[in-house]
C-alpha cells in the first residue's frame, strides 16, 4: 500500500465500497484505530452505505466495536428498503414511458445498477437520470408529473433550464421522505459549457437493451458508461465526492467488458483524456479499480512529477465532503484548471463553472420549502484552514488501499 493524504476513515470507506479489495487491507486499516462514528457518517454522506454494510457483514476477520454493528445493520436496513422503493418507481417511469412509446437511456447509477453491480441496491442513488431524444422531452416531463413528480423547483424558474442539458429536476411525491429526484435529459453536459466531442446520437447508437424493464430500455455501451463516469467527476463535479465514482469505476471493471484501447481512443478523440486520466488514477489508487497501467500511459497529460504530486494530493482532499477542502474557490479553480489543462486539451473557453450561483438564487425558490445544500467552501481569510491545507500536500503518513 503507498501514502495518501486521506484520513484513515475516508481510506476505509473507499476500500470497503470495492470488493476487490481483500479483508487484510480492511484489517490493517482498521488496526490503526479508527473513528467509527465518522467512518458511518462518511458512507452515509457519500452514498457508501450499502457497500460499506455488505462488506462488514462478510468480513469476519474485522471485530467491530460494540454499537457500531448494531448501527450499521440500522443504515443497512433502511438503505435496502430505500433501494427496493427506488426500483420500484424505476420500474414505474419504464411503464410510463413503454405506453408512451418513449425510448429512454439509463444514466448514471440507474443505469450501472442494471448491469455493473450484481444487485440493484449495492449501487445507492438519489436521482434517476433519464435521456430522451430532444423531441420527447417536454412529453416526457409532463408524463412524469402525471404520474407522481412535481417540479423541483417554482414553475416560473422552468427558463433557466432552457439551455440546459436537462429539464427542471423532479421530486418524488409518493414518498416525500425518499427525497428520491428524477432528471429529464436530452445531452450529457449543459451545451454551452461543454467542450467534448462525443456526439449524444452515439450514445443511443451503441446501447444496449435492459430487458428486464418495460418498453424501450437502455443502458450506455461499457466504453461511454466509463466515459460519462470519468467526465461527470473530472468536469461536471470538478473532483467532488469520489467515493461513489471509484465504486462505480471498480465495479464498470470487474464486468470485463470494457475495450481499454477503445476506450482511451475514445477519451482522447472525444478531448476527455485528461478528465478520464485524473478519474482512472484516483480510482486505481484510492478505490482499488484495477485499471490497466498502459491505460493511464495512454492519457497521461505532461508535466513534472512533482507538478503531478501536488495536484494529485490536492485532488485527494476533494474526495470526501468536508475533508482537507481547498481554502479558496480561486485556487480551487486554478488546481483544476492544472490538472484537466483546458487549453492544452482544445476546451477552448469552456469552463464546468458559471458566473451565475444558481442554487443560490434558486435556494428560495423550492416548492416544498427544503434547504439546498450549503457550500462548504471556508473564507479565504481563515489561517488555520490555509495551513490544514498545504499541510495535507505534503503529508505523507496515510495509506491507499489497494485491489486484492
Amino acid at each position: 500500500m503507498t501514502s495518501s493524504g486521506l484520513s484513515k476513515e475516508a481510506a476505509f470507506v473507499l476500500a470497503a465500497a470495492n470488493r476487490s479489495v481483500g479483508a487484510e487491507v480492511l484489517c490493517s486499516l482498521a488496526s490503526d484505530g479508527l473513528d467509527w462514528a465518522r467512518v458511518l457518517e462518511i458512507s452515509v454522506s457519500e452514498g457508501a452505505q450499502p457497500g460499506l454494510a455488505r462488506r462488514l457483514r462478510g468480513c469476519d476477520e474485522l471485530r467491530l466495536p460494540a454499537g457500531v454493528g448494531a448501527a450499521l445493520d440500522r443504515i443497512a436496513r433502511i438503505t435496502e428498503l430505500r433501494m427496493e422503493y427506488v426500483r420500484q418507481r424505476l420500474n414505474e417511469v419504464a411503464g410510463e414511458f413503454a405506453r408512451a412509446g418513449i425510448p429512454v437511456v439509463l444514466l448514471k447509477g440507474a443505469a450501472l445498477a442494471q448491469w455493473a453491480y450484481e444487485s440493484f441496491g449495492e449501487r445507492y442513488m438519489s436521482d434517476l437520470d433519464l435521456l430522451v431524444r430532444p423531441a420527447d422531452a417536454a412529453r416526457a416531463h409532463e408524463l412524469l408529473q402525471s404520474a407522481g413528480w412535481k417540479l423541483r423547483f417554482k414553475v416560473q424558474y422552468e427558463w433557466i433550464y432552457r439551455d440546459m442539458h436537462h429539464l427542471m429536476p423532479l421530486v418524488d411525491t409518493r414518498a416525500p421522505a425518499m427525497k428520491l429526484n428524477a432528471e429529464i435529459h436530452t445531452s450529457l453536459i449543459p451545451a454551452e459549457r461543454d467542450p467534448f466531442l462525443l456526439d449524444v446520437e452515439a450514445i443511443w447508437r451503441d446501447a444496449r437493451r435492459v430487458e428486464e424493464l418495460p418498453g424501450e430500455v437502455f443502458v450506455p455501451s461499457p466504453t461511454h458508461a466509463l466515459w460519462h463516469t470519468c467526465v461527470h467527476y473530472a468536469w461536471s463535479h470538478m473532483f467532488s465526492r469520489g467515493v461513489r465514482t471509484f465504486q462505480d469505476i471498480a465495479a464498470i471493471v470487474r464486468t470485463g467488458t470494457v475495450d481499454w484501447a477503445a476506450f482511451a481512443s475514445e477519451a482522447t478523440r472525444t478531448r476527455a483524456a485528461t478528465c478520464c486520466y485524473w478519474t482512472l488514477l484516483l480510482a486505481r489508487d484510492l478505490g482499488g479499480a484495477a485499471v490497466p497501467e498502459e491505460v493511464l500511459r495512454a492519457l497521461e497529460p505532461r508535466m513534472s512529477s512533482a507538478m503531478r504530486r501536488t495536484i494529485t494530493r490536492h485532488l485527494e482532499n476533494e474526495i470526501i465532503t468536508g475533508h482537507g477542502v481547498c481554502p479558496s474557490i480561486r485556487l480551487r479553480q486554478l488546481m483544476w484548471r492544472a490538472a484537466i489543462r483546458p487549453g492544452r486539451s482544445g476546451h477552448g473557453g469552456n469552463r464546468p463553472w458559471s458566473d451565475t450561483d444558481w442554487n443560490a438564487m434558486l435556494a428560495d425558490h423550492l416548492e416544498d420549502g427544503e434547504a439546498l445544500p450549503a457550500d462548504r467552501m471556508p473564507s479565504s481569510r481563515d489561517m488555520n484552514a490555509w495551513i490544514r491545507y498545504l499541510h495535507s500536500l505534503v503529508s505523507r503518513d496515510r495509506v491507499r488501499p489497494t485491489a486484492a
